[in-house]
């Protein structure tokens, strides 16, 4: 992720850069991306090489990765009560899917799921992929 690139996108830091024979474009800091997870940051690289390589202005790659909010149904915000955040991901069908989603947070959580397969492709009841996070099916 941090490798060094000639030319494409990189991550210096905490920042996306597009790197070319003119040098250095910073494009925007991790933290202004409005979609959570490593998984999204590796996104917006493979997004913002493929826009340079088309001819794609800094500008417009660094307005599109800060404004995009995502998908239906993919780590999508549903409601935010009592400092409770309800988290939609029921596009996630494939168990790696569903664990890129569960590595995008850091605070604590609960995982709705259904059906249990899911839950017995990530190591069963009980399993724990990240942060000694307990994952049960509710």
């Amino acid at each position: 992720l941090q490798a060094p690139v000639a030319d494409g996108a990189a991550l210096r830091g905490q920042t996306i850069v597009l790197r070319g024979p003119a040098g250095e474009t910073p494009i925007c800091e991790t933290g202004e991306l409005r979609l959570p997870g490593r998984h999204n940051v590796l996104n917006v690289l493979a997004a913002a090489a493929l826009a340079d390589s088309a001819g794609v202005p800094a500008e417009a790659i660094r307005a599109a990765a800060t404004r995009f909010t995502g998908v239906a149904h993919r780590l999508e915000l549903v409601r935010e009560r009592a400092g409770v955040r309800w988290i939609d991901d029921s596009s996630a069908t494939a168990p790696e899917r569903m664990l890129a989603g569960l590595h995008a947070f850091d605070a604590p959580l609960v995982l709705l799921s259904s059906p249990f397969n899911r839950i017995h492709h990530m190591g069963g009841p009980g399993a724990k992929p990240r942060h000694g996070r307990q994952i049960e099916n509710v």
